[in-house]
């Protein structure tokens, strides 16, 4: 079997696709890459692929299985999505954000979020005014129904809060929140060198 050269030396090189009467097939364009193509990465990638025990991993499939289900409880009643219930449950604590201002604190795809606003304004879940000093940027603001929805859903929601905590003590229950500020912090550290970014006002 051939030496396998670094993974810098590995990922870093182009692939030049060889055509032939049958078709194309890629191979690797410089003298290291073919001698790559020919190792065995199976015991790297065993290595690289544990994702049970990776935490960004662990994390989001945590994540996804609570919100589905909290959202067992509004997705059909209230024909809401999981982006859709947090606009809601962010403007229901404090209204006149922008859609910006909400993409920040739920940390999640602008473009999703903006979609999400789009759809409870037509709904009539959410309204938008033109009240903030930046003339672009709009506050939203939840209409009569959107508070009704949003009464309806939050019980539940922290209902369903207290069952998935149940299984931790009081002090496990303030460690693993202080945890969970540790990291918030750290990840907006790391991101803080992404640099700026459009707004979601700026998304049409």
């Amino acid at each position: 079997m051939a030496m396998c050269p670094s993974t810098d030396s590995l990922w870093g090189k182009k692939f030049t696709p060889r055509c032939g009467p049958e078709g194309c097939e890629f191979r690797p364009k410089c003298a290291i890459m073919a001698a790559a193509a020919r190792c065995d990465f199976s015991g790297w990638l065993k290595v690289m692929l544990k994702l049970d025990e990776f935490l960004p991993y662990r994390l989001s499939v945590v994540s996804n299985q609570v919100s589905q289900g909290i959202a067992m409880t509004y997705a059909e009643p209230f024909d809401l999505s999981v982006t859709e219930w947090r606009v809601l449950a962010i403007l229901g604590l404090q209204g006149g954000l922008s859609a910006t201002e909400v993409a920040e604190r739920s940390a999640m795809d602008k473009v999703a979020i903006s979609r999400a606003v789009k759809r409870l304004i037509g709904a009539d879940r959410l309204t938008r005014r033109a009240d903030l000093p930046d003339g672009r940027a709009k506050s939203l603001w939840l209409t009569d129904e959107g508070r009704r929805v949003y009464e309806a859903i939050a019980p539940a929601a922290m209902a369903y809060e207290q069952k998935l905590l149940s299984v931790l003590s009081d002090d496990e229950r303030e460690q693993f929140n202080a945890l969970l500020d540790r990291l918030r912090a750290q990840s907006d550290r790391l991101n803080a060198s992404d640099g700026a970014e459009r707004t979601v006002d700026d998304i049409k």
